[in-house]
């Protein structure tokens, strides 16, 4: 397990099981074996889904919201008494509080958010016009230096 900088975590060994119960911040694990290790976080258990190598940092965001994600092998995700499987390559946000879930509605691509936090289209990306600036200052510069330097110090 690998605790990320201002997070902190109890670990506990009980009967050979590995265990840690995450108290704030981000943490990652990685696991060979589906019942070798588990994490905790408030009402939930996560753990490796098959015996394949498994990797997964899970951030505590606050009292109840996690954010996990599956960077190598798939995660079971234990809530009250549900589990539901986080595959490879996959994030999600999840509710600890099942109130707190229905009230926020769908997250992700499927609910976007516009400039209020409302919904609605996504915002357009910013363009940069750095380059443009930079390229246009050095044309006039070079443009007065080389005026400057073609001209003859005796004029007819």
């Amino acid at each position: 397990m690998l605790l990320l900088s201002a997070s902190s975590a109890i670990v506990s060994d009980s009967e050979g099981v590995l265990s840690a119960k995450l108290l704030i911040g981000t943490a990652t694990f990685s696991t060979g074996n589906a019942h070798a290790f588990t994490l905790y976080a408030p009402n939930a258990a996560i753990r490796a889904q098959s015996d394949a190598p498994t990797i997964g940092p899970i951030r505590l965001l606050n009292a109840k919201e996690l954010l996990i994600t599956s960077k190598r092998g798939p995660l079971s995700v234990t809530v009250d008494g549900e589990t539901q499987i986080i595959e490879k390559g996959e994030a999600h946000h999840v509710y600890l509080d099942p109130e707190m879930a229905a009230a926020r509605g769908p997250s992700g691509a499927a609910g976007a958010q516009g400039p209020s936090g409302k919904g609605g289209s996504p915002l357009k990306a910013g363009r940069s016009r750095f380059l443009i600036v930079v390229v246009a200052v050095t044309a006039i510069a070079t443009y007065f230096a080389v005026s400057d330097a073609m001209d003859s110090a005796v004029r007819p």
